[in-house]
């Protein structure tokens, strides 16, 4: 569904990298990708954050 183009940033947490989203009849659309890096996989608290952020961008970008 995503094809990475190049990294943007790391972190100590995460990782940004500008990523094409593929859909059906040619749909693409530029977007920033954001990923756990594997050290903090098993870290619930963390990821329980970083989901809660996941929520607020997607309603952000919605306009809600």
């Amino acid at each position: 569904r995503y094809r990475i183009v190049g990294p943007l940033s790391k972190g100590g947490m995460a990782e940004v990298s500008l990523a094409l989203q593929q859909g059906v009849q040619g749909f693409t659309r530029v977007v920033a990708l954001k990923r756990v890096l594997a050290s903090h996989e098993q870290d619930r608290g963390f990821l329980e954050m970083f989901l809660d952020e996941a929520r607020l961008a997607a309603r952000i970008q919605r306009g809600l």
